[in-house]
């Protein structure tokens, strides 16, 4: 019984390994960098073309964040 269980142990063990190369080696399965992120995002967002902003902070700093995503996105209208 006790041998069953160490052969048990090592495939699972052999099976996590080559789950781990496995993953590790398809690309569509890792994590894109953040420029392809930033280009996807602002393909699709200039499709848009409207970004609504819901938020409990003073108006102060809502006006803060709308005026920098103004000047990174321009492209984006911002609809209260």
């Amino acid at each position: 019984m006790r041998q069953g269980v160490s052969v048990q142990k090592h495939k699972l063990i052999l099976g996590l390994v080559f789950a781990l190369i496995f993953f590790y080696h398809v690309p569509s399965l890792k994590a894109a960098p953040d420029e392809v992120k930033d280009a996807e995002f602002i393909k699709e967002s200039q499709k848009e073309g409207k970004v609504v902003f819901y938020g409990s902070l003073p108006v102060a700093d809502t006006v803060a964040i709308v005026d920098k995503f103004q000047k990174k996105y321009p492209f984006i209208k911002y609809k209260q």
